[in-house]
């Protein structure tokens, strides 16, 4: 898999995290080189009301551009900055962002990261086989991953056939035990095969000598497999377009077709053949046309244009295709066959641009759905997809952007297929997505809940929120990124509305802190727990309440949150780890320790806070190993998150003044001066402007939150500091 540069694991309107894959990335709005790559931690509200974020982004910085690729596991060493040991977590977390609001591309700077979500191109074709999902297209690559051309999904992730094919697939049908796949290929996993091969569950294997041209359609009929397309021999024998297999050799049906065959299906003890083709044997038929087993046949007087698509819905045969007309009744692009005549499906499909046509059909419960390049349906705005109930045609949802290929179902679920890259409503699923019949989803599509917290733990990248789900796994508040997949970390914390807030590495040991109180086991954990390799224990009795924000200071872990005690002793809202038990830090703080970072030797704290240690030091301290010092005159409300950057800490937050300064919710601090000044202009826009997070990116700062502007300038929710400008990484996120 190819390296990647800046990767943005997660964001929402209040809240930015970033996972790095490499050691350069560029700026997003003028692609000028960033130093080095570093982690950024995705912050949370304490407004727990909002709708979760379930999608994850990355932008690839290397390049200036959206890219396919997975992260490389070997460099996930360079994926974090020097200090992510020493502290994990450098903001308490933001998940704010609704559902749709991250899972968009909204310019050619961003790119779906790890959500795994669709092929890189088009998909042509879907079946099922032996439990799963068979997608197949011009695609080389599924979930990040290299599949060529074909691909199957286990519920979970996306599986590579064994090599795949060589070129594109236009038709999957299942034969027997064997998934046979047709299209333009000239090996199979490096086996020579010629446009068709059959796949066992093990390996693939030819079929006979195949067809010396291009396979558009599979169908079974009387236990043969039949295909069609575009070719004049199959089996080194002469066969026009279609072709029988019986399990050991290729033979003609009759004289053929005179153009390409682009629909197969059985109906009523027939087979009834589509295509581009006006005759079939000697009878003229009208780009549609009956097989007996023995010979050609017209259904009415076909078509006056190509048919591409059949199907059986209540008992009649559909058709579709770019036809304006069947059986000599108008028909716009699809019509039905009722035994002795054809009619239409109400004012059929239509668009305002040409050409216009159906490409695929599908029963799913109890309508008809169809796909293609068309934009109106029975009169109503209907972008590539529709359904028809017998009587009235409607949507679903608000379609997809682009032109819909292929459809089956999958669990319960109606999986499309096509050229399209998103919803109508903003959801980016690139080339597949599922109805559900009530709204639409990817395929494993990042977390199903707030993403909160990043560390690099033994190699791969660890996750944690509020999620159940990461890339369609089951894995509670908590996940592991290989490089290709997420995986579940042991029983997680199963609990409803709890959430892994912070995670760090201390001594060697995963920890992980938040708001949950038990494993997915049932054991007791209070809010912060280590991993032992298989599971999560508890650590030294853990905390009455969360844990917001911890680092590694001094040999100790440093744990901050709204908690009041730790280990069953007293200690206001901040506390360290030993290794063998808790201890206060001074007397604590008089509210919320919400970040932790460590500056020069000191640790700083921020939060919600005026007094911490009996010293009045207004959101924000050092502790400098004995005592708590006030950082000159503190800010005037909360400090989100905190980290270093260019000598200086750097403290995000809701803030308006510093050092009695007046500031825009960021601000450095100089040891030497002893002061707070403003960083730049600041962020600014909306009713309440916030920034959550806050990370170096070698010689530039990024900064996610709540806001518009950044530096006078509009930037929406994301932007980054270059020593003495803040600018906009490209269209940044939305939030609806």
């Amino acid at each position: 898999m190819r390296p990647i540069g800046c990767t943005i694991v997660a964001l929402g309107a209040a809240g930015l995290a970033f996972c790095i894959a490499s050691s350069t990335c560029a700026r997003a709005a003028e692609g000028r080189d960033l130093a080095q790559s570093v982690a950024h931690h995705l912050v949370e509200s304490r407004d727990a009301s909002t709708d979760p974020l379930s999608r994850n982004l990355l932008f690839d910085g290397t390049s200036g551009k959206v890219t396919s690729s997975s992260p490389d596991p070997s460099r996930m060493n360079s994926w974090f900055g020097a200090d992510t040991a020493d502290c994990a977590l450098t903001s308490p977390g933001v998940g704010w962002a609704r559902e749709h609001a991250a899972s968009q591309c909204r310019d050619e700077y961003w790119w779906q990261g790890f959500c795994q979500c669709g092929t890189n191109s088009t998909v042509s074709c879907a079946t099922l086989y032996d439990g799963l999902l068979i997608v197949g297209g011009s695609f080389n690559e599924a979930g990040g991953s290299i599949v060529n051309y074909i691909a199957a999904w286990d519920g979970k992730s996306w599986v590579l056939l064994c090599g795949g094919v060589s070129a594109r697939v236009n038709a999957v049908v299942v034969h027997g035990d064997r998934l046979i796949v047709g299209g333009v290929f000239t090996e199979a996993s490096g086996l020579p095969v010629n446009s068709i091969a059959a796949w066992d569950g093990v390996s693939w294997s030819p079929l006979g000598e195949g067809v010396d041209g291009e396979v558009f359609a599979l169908a079974i009929y009387n236990g043969d497999l039949i295909a069609g397309g575009q070719f004049a021999e199959a089996g080194g024998q002469p066969a026009m377009n279609i072709a029988r297999w019986d399990g050991t050799g290729w033979s003609s049906l009759s004289e053929g077709t005179n153009d390409r065959v682009s629909g197969l299906f059985v109906y009523e003890d027939r087979l009834i053949v589509a295509g581009w083709f006006t005759e079939a044997g000697e009878l003229r038929v009208n780009y549609i046309a009956t097989w007996d087993g023995l010979s050609w046949d017209r259904l009415g007087s076909g078509a006056n244009s190509r048919v591409h698509a059949l199907a059986c819905y209540r008992g009649e045969l559909v058709a579709a295709g770019g036809f304006t007309e069947m059986g000599g009744v108008p028909a716009n692009r699809i019509a039905r066959w009722n035994g002795t005549a054809w009619d239409s499906l109400g004012s059929g499909l239509e668009s305002q641009f040409s050409p216009v046509w159906v490409k695929t059909l599908e029963v799913y419960g109890d309508t008809l759905v169809v796909g293609g390049n068309f934009r109106i349906a029975g009169g109503i705005p209907a972008d590539y997809i529709a359904r028809w109930d017998g009587s009235t045609w409607s949507t679903l949802g608000e379609g997809v952007d682009h032109v819909v290929l292929a459809l089956t179902q999958y669990n319960d679920c109606l999986i499309v297929g096509g050229n399209f890259e998103a919803t109508g409503d903003g959801h980016v699923y690139r080339y597949i997505a599922r109805w559900d019949g009530s709204g639409w989803s990817g395929f494993g599509a990042g977390m199903d809940g707030w993403t909160m917290a990043f560390t690099e733990y033994e190699g791969s990248l660890i996750a944690g929120g509020g999620f159940l789900y990461a890339g369609g796994t089951h894995c509670t508040k908590v996940a592991r990124w290989d490089g290709a997949r997420w995986w579940p970390m042991g029983s997680g914390f199963d609990e409803e509305n709890v959430r892994v807030r912070s995670l760090a590495v201390f001594n060697g040991e995963l920890i992980a802190g938040g708001s949950f109180y038990r494993t997915g086991t049932g054991a007791h954990a209070w809010c912060i727990a280590r991993w032992n390799g298989e599971d999560w224990e508890e650590l030294g009795g853990g905390m009455d309440r969360t844990v917001m924000a911890m680092c590694v200071y001094d040999g100790d872990l440093i744990a901050g949150g709204v908690f009041t005690h730790a280990g069953g002793v007293s200690a206001n809202y901040i506390a360290r780890w030993d290794g063998e038990a808790w201890h206060p830090l001074g007397s604590g703080a008089d509210y919320h320790v919400y970040a932790l970072t460590v500056y020069d030797g000191d640790l700083i704290a921020g939060g919600q806070f005026t007094n911490i240690g009996g010293v009045t030091t207004n959101h924000v301290a050092l502790w400098d190993g004995i005592q708590w010092i006030p950082m000159h005159w503190g800010v005037n409300e909360t400090v989100m998150t905190l980290t270093t950057f260019d000598g200086d800490v750097i403290a995000g937050g809701d803030f308006t003044e510093a050092s009695g300064v007046a500031v825009k919710c960021v601000a450095r601090w100089n040891k030497t001066s002893g002061r707070w000044s403003a960083l730049g202009d600041g962020m600014d826009g909306g009713p309440s402007p916030h920034v959550y997070a806050l990370r170096p990116c070698g010689m530039y700062l990024v900064a996610g939150g709540w806001f518009t502007e950044a530096g006078g300038s509009p930037a929406d929710y994301v932007a980054y500091w270059d020593g003495s400008d803040w600018h906009a990484m490209g269209l940044g996120v939305d939030y609806q």
